[in-house]
């Protein structure tokens, strides 16, 4: 029942900084990448983004369960805790990429600093892990600690597999600008053992979305997943 004073007017940036100067907000451990495999906020990410971690959250809000995971491929899956409505989730390729095929690997490069994932573009080196081992991609790319769960697309948008950190080995090293998936075989396993049905590419079309259109697949399906101390 009383009027604003008319004095009032909305506070500008600077204004707001400095009333927010020498508070110190909680931060995550880390923030790495992830996928929505249904529409009820599960998401598969990397078994390296979520261990040891006293907390997980997707996104930097909702927490998540660890239900889950499979030492061998290095693949995890979560369980939001609360609802969620992902605009879109990974469709799983149909069918085998073959070596030299263009992809994008989409991921939190950066950790939280950016709002949206990155598309890095790379080439499919090889379908097979480091020492040929099936249910691994071996990636022409050029993949950053965030990048890690994010998932790697083929131009239609259909998602090969999920980026995981290479075997730590104090003697070897991967080559610049390599780096390693598990894919469909093995992530469509731990997804069944959860009891989710994978979403597969109900066609095998192979025709090239536009950059536009693979940006928005991309940023539909990728998920902030958070590491927390306590």
């Amino acid at each position: 029942d009383k009027a604003l004073d008319p004095g009032l007017v909305p506070m500008d940036d600077a204004t707001k900084a400095g009333m927010l100067a020498g508070l110190e907000f909680r931060q995550p451990k880390s923030v790495a990448s992830g996928v929505f495999v249904d529409d009820k906020g599960h998401v598969a990410t990397s078994l390296a983004n979520v261990a040891a971690c006293a907390k997980l959250t997707v996104g930097l809000d909702t927490e998540a369960d660890l239900i889950a995971q499979d030492a061998a491929t290095g693949l995890a899956l979560l369980a939001a805790a609360a609802p969620m409505a992902p605009q879109t989730v990974a469709q799983l390729a149909s069918t085998s990429p073959a070596p030299g095929v263009e992809i994008a690997v989409a991921g939190y490069s950066y950790g939280a600093r950016l709002p949206a994932p990155v598309l890095t573009f790379g080439q499919l080196d090889a379908a097979a892990g480091l020492s040929e081992e099936p249910g691994f991609l071996r990636l022409a790319a050029p993949l950053m600690a965030g990048d890690m769960g994010g998932p790697v697309l083929d131009t239609a948008g259909h998602v090969l597999g999920l980026a995981i950190p290479a075997p730590t080995n104090s003697a070897k090293q991967l080559p610049q600008g390599m780096a390693l998936a598990a894919g469909t075989a093995p992530l469509a396993a731990l997804l069944q053992g959860a009891g989710i049905t994978p979403a597969t590419s109900l066609t095998q079309t192979t025709t090239a979305l536009s950059p536009d259109a693979l940006n928005a697949a991309a940023l539909g399906m990728t998920v902030q997943v958070a590491c927390w101390e306590d």
